[in-house]
């Protein structure tokens, strides 16, 4: 295995997003998480989209990213997601907190109200 040329920021957040959403059910927004945390560590680049999933407990989003960053030991600046936001670079998926998705306009987002089909 070749090692990357440089460091990956987001890798410890997105492999506890990964180990947090193994097993989801089908066709849910938990499901995607699982899927793209998987893509993007598979690709380990930081210009990705970097999945949020969001909860109605994860409201407001930015500060309970930075306390989890800090708990989990993510590793990540204090303002990593704070800008990835504003800039656009996360994709919100959404699950049961429908008023997150105009939070952050230059975010795509995507909101799995129920089970898909």
């Amino acid at each position: 295995m070749i090692a990357p040329l440089f460091p990956f920021q987001a890798e410890r957040y997105l492999a506890d997003l990964r180990d947090r959403t193994a097993g989801s059910a089908p066709d849910t927004v938990r499901e995607f998480a699982w899927l793209w945390s998987c893509g993007v560590l598979d690709v380990r680049s930081d210009n990705l989209l970097i999945p949020v999933l969001v909860t109605q407990a994860d409201l407001p989003i930015e500060p309970t990213l930075a306390r989890r960053n800090r708990e989990r030991g993510w590793g990540l600046p204090d303002t990593y997601f704070r800008d990835r936001l504003e800039r656009g670079g996360c994709l919100l998926l959404i699950e049961s907190a429908g008023e997150a998705s105009g939070l952050y306009p230059r975010c795509r987002a995507v909101y799995i109200p129920g089970p898909l089909g």
